[in-house]
């Protein structure tokens, strides 16, 4: 991501001309939806469902994504929330779910095969992270025709204008986020500007086709300068040279 450049830059661990940005892509096609996921958590059709992918690791604060969810609970009553993956920090995860008293109301999915095609039933999705690359889920919900609100961190920012595409928030602003969450919620208008936006943004900066695309320029780039390398590494061969063992050749060498 362009983020993640500025920052590899910022820290001196590439020269600027050693350095390239080719932006993720998908195919801008979502794939259908494999299952009722409300079906699936025993929710009535209809019922608002945030959620977010992540694997339980530090990088994705999954911690934060509970505290997340009981600010909206508080504001929205009716809302569910699913966190869907596994990992490590279960045991914090399970701590801070039992904190905040989230009950029937919370769910998680350890796995589900091919997440991208249940986005599109989330009314809001959520990644809260510490830091990022360049992240394939907020596209994929993006895609699906789904609000995100993610934690403005590197990776993350360079998915969404924030008010125009999605919504943007300090990683410790959980409030910030959950008020984000709640008017996507309530106000159907914003939901459909920020879905709108996101469609535009992808088509534009997150194509499949345009990835591959510039990856075959910069891979073209790149074999067109280490060719030109190879021919200014050959030595002149030394005049007179009878043959490459010759005492003269030798010397010359």
């Amino acid at each position: 991501s362009a983020s993640e450049a500025e920052q590899a830059l910022r820290l001196e661990l590439v020269e600027p001309g050693q350095l390239a940005v080719v932006p993720n892509g998908i195919d801008l096609e979502a794939p259908p939806p494999t299952g009722d996921l409300r079906d699936r958590l025993g929710i009535r059709a209809g019922v608002p469902l945030v959620g977010t992918v992540a694997r339980l690791v530090g990088q994705k604060a999954p911690e934060r994504f509970v505290r997340i969810a009981a600010e909206v609970a508080a504001r929205h009553p009716g809302a569910h929330f699913v966190l869907i993956g596994m990992g490590p920090l279960q045991s914090r995860v399970d701590h801070e779910v039992a904190g905040a008293h989230l009950g029937g109301r919370w769910h998680q999915i350890h796995h589900l095969d091919d997440a991208a095609a249940a986005l599109s039933q989330l009314d809001a999705f959520v990644l809260a992270s510490e830091f990022e690359g360049a992240p394939y889920t907020p596209l994929e919900a993006m895609r699906a025709g789904v609000p995100v609100v993610l934690s403005d961190v590197v990776g993350n920012r360079d998915a969404v204008v924030d008010g125009i595409s999605g919504v943007l928030r300090d990683r410790r602003d959980t409030t910030g986020m959950a008020e984000a969450v709640v008017r996507v919620l309530d106000d159907p208008a914003y939901r459909r500007a920020l879905t709108e936006g996101a469609s535009q943004r992808l088509a534009h900066h997150f194509d499949a086709a345009s990835m591959g695309r510039r990856l075959e320029a910069l891979y073209a780039e790149a074999a067109a300068g280490d060719e030109v390398r190879r021919s200014t590494r050959r030595l002149p061969q030394p005049i007179g040279v009878v043959s490459d063992h010759s005492p003269d050749s030798i010397a010359a060498q």
